[in-house]
């Protein structure tokens, strides 16, 4: 058998799994290049070059959206933070055009979690687009990431196309 043969049973005996990040690891796995659609590669090229923020506490899930956001031409750097502190560090020394932020990150003091950076972001660099990406995409969050100031909100475990598709669209626009 190939390795390709071989990884892709052992993706397979991995989706089985019901883990919240199961999804995301296949993903990421695919993305390599070894099974992943073509359909998902984006390249883009819009002149403008973009800074994005991750912030997650899952290094598997930064991990692919790292992955996935190089494939974007437009796209310069890929700042990386897991908790709600590195995130606020970096943002405040980069200026990222955009931030993708979990609603659910570690955090202490007055900033406990992915709402409260999104609230001193929006507070302190009203122009960065702040896009939310969380496994916990009830009302309840939407409703109040939307009141802090979000600009997109998005479910890691269906929407991960449409944040590629956000961040090429915010590439267009700046």
């Amino acid at each position: 058998r190939t390795k390709t043969d071989r990884f892709a049973r052992i993706v397979l005996i991995g989706a089985a799994d019901s883990t919240p990040y199961t999804n995301v690891v296949v993903l990421l796995s695919f993305w390599r290049g070894l099974l992943f659609p073509r359909r998902m590669v984006r390249k883009v090229d819009m002149g403008k070059r973009l800074t994005v923020l991750v912030m997650d506490d899952a290094a598997v899930v930064r991990s692919l959206l790292v992955a996935m956001l190089a494939d974007i031409e437009s796209v310069n750097s890929v700042l990386q933070a897991e908790d709600a502190s590195s995130a606020l560090n970096l943002i405040e020394r980069h200026k990222p055009e955009v931030a993708i932020l979990d609603v659910k990150v570690p955090g202490q003091g007055p900033i406990r979690n992915g709402i409260d950076v999104l609230k001193r972001v929006k507070k302190t660099q009203p122009d960065t687009s702040v896009i939310m990406l969380t496994n916990h995409a009830t009302s309840r969050y939407k409703a109040e990431c939307e009141q802090a100031g979000a600009d997109y909100f998005f479910d890691k475990s269906s929407e991960f196309e449409r944040l590629l598709d956000t961040v090429a669209a915010l590439a267009e626009r700046m």
